[in-house]
């Protein structure tokens, strides 16, 4: 994990809370290409985030979704620069 990175959360268990994939890649083209961004969720949004993170194309991008517990998680966006998520 590097010192300064931002986290994205793009799923909900809601579907209604959900912004668009495309939103999601839209907001990631945005950020210079030597930010750090995460994307995180539990193991059930691993798929959507690996699609944000292909159709992006940012070189900063790592998905960490399904991959920690929401312990660490939290953890993680404690010490982000910035966390966008749905709620």
């Amino acid at each position: 994990i590097k010192d300064s990175y931002i986290c994205l959360a793009p799923n909900s268990v809601w579907f209604t809370k959900q912004w668009p994939l495309e939103h999601w890649v839209k907001l990631i083209q945005h950020f210079p290409p030597e930010t750090t961004l995460y994307l995180v969720g539990g193991p059930g949004d691993k798929d959507s985030c690996i699609d944000i993170a292909k159709k992006s194309g940012h070189p900063g991008v790592q998905v960490l979704a399904g991959e920690h517990q929401l312990i660490d998680t939290a953890a993680l966006f404690s010490k982000a620069t910035l966390v966008v998520a749905n709620d």
